[in-house]
């Protein structure tokens, strides 16, 4: 049976140990990859290896890569945990709560973070004055799984588009994950795997909208959109089902009864609830009574019931 630590150390790029060496040596400060290839006296035919080490260990975080494209120690760099917050434009920010600063999260070190998700940042070491900035180490927890988009059909594989602005990059999804979407349906998509940077998130399609222009698909979008369910439990609707809506005698003794007015609404046909109603009445005096009916709700809610 092969060992498999033995097998590792075996296939362990040599340049790693190098770098790492180095810039511990140098704590606190920072170079350039032609900077440190010469300082480690890296031969050409090498450099192409030297480039995978020097890469591999940023993207695990043993080594920080900093402003400018430059590479420095991470021993001596502090790291805190808070949710990422990313803007439109492909970058974010992470407070630290220790000072109330926010760290600027340059695209090239999001380290496939998502708006929302709980990330560990690497601080950078920065000048006087300077603002700070950072990577993303790792993502503690996903703010989200489930996301909306536009899908898409090439030749060989299909992909979708997310309508959050802030999700910057497209999910690839195979043929076998697409639900049998058409191009062009609106869908839900949930992410199934996101092996680095370089690569594309993989997606599973978990619900087909239907096309933008088709009845209730824009509405099911939003909701969606913002992590909101569009069905109710099974509890709930039982509930619902069972509640009595007659009107009773004890409830005509507490009210005053209108019914015998022509009392309209002012909703529109395409709204989702029919709460609010007007009447208009002419008094003797030549003037107008405006009555404005508001639907008493909590009346059919018990309280801590299902509805509650």
């Amino acid at each position: 049976m092969t060992n498999n630590k033995n097998s590792d150390k075996k296939n362990r790029n040599p340049f790693e140990k190098r770098i790492l060496d180095f810039l511990k040596r140098k704590k606190g400060r920072s170079y350039k990859s032609k900077e440190l290839s010469r300082a480690l006296d890296v031969h050409k035919s090498e450099y192409h290896q030297f480039r995978e080490a020097l890469t591999g260990l940023a993207r695990t975080g043993k080594i920080a890569r900093a402003k400018g494209g430059k590479y420095t120690s991470i021993g001596s760099l502090q790291k805190f945990q808070n949710p990422m917050q990313m803007t439109r434009k492909g970058f974010g920010f992470v407070t630290d709560d220790r000072t109330g600063e926010d760290a600027f999260i340059a695209a090239s070190n999001l380290n496939t973070a998502l708006d929302g998700d709980l990330v560990e940042v690497q601080l950078f070491g920065v000048s006087r004055g300077r603002s700070k900035e950072g990577q993303v180490l790792r993502i503690i927890e996903r703010a989200r799984t489930r996301f909306v988009g536009t899908y898409h059909k090439s030749e060989y594989y299909g992909f979708v588009v997310p309508d959050n602005p802030k999700v910057y990059r497209d999910f690839y999804v195979p043929e076998k994950h697409s639900k049998d979407a058409k191009d062009g349906q609106k869908v839900v998509v949930s992410l199934q795997k996101w092996d680095g940077s370089m690569l594309n998130p993989e997606g599973r399609i978990e619900q087909v909208l239907g096309y933008p222009n088709e009845v209730g698909v824009d509405v099911a979008s939003v909701v969606l959109g913002h992590g909101l369910e569009m069905d109710f439990n099974k509890a709930l609707e039982d509930n619902v089902n069972r509640m009595a809506l007659e009107i009773s005698q004890k409830d005509l003794a507490e009210r005053l009864d209108l019914r015998d007015q022509l009392i309209f609404t002012i909703d529109p046909p395409d709204a989702k609830d029919f709460d609010d109603a007007v009447s208009l009445e002419k008094l003797e005096n030549g003037l107008y009574r405006l009555g404005v009916h508001i639907a008493d709700v909590s009346h059919f809610v018990t309280e801590n019931d299902e509805l509650d």
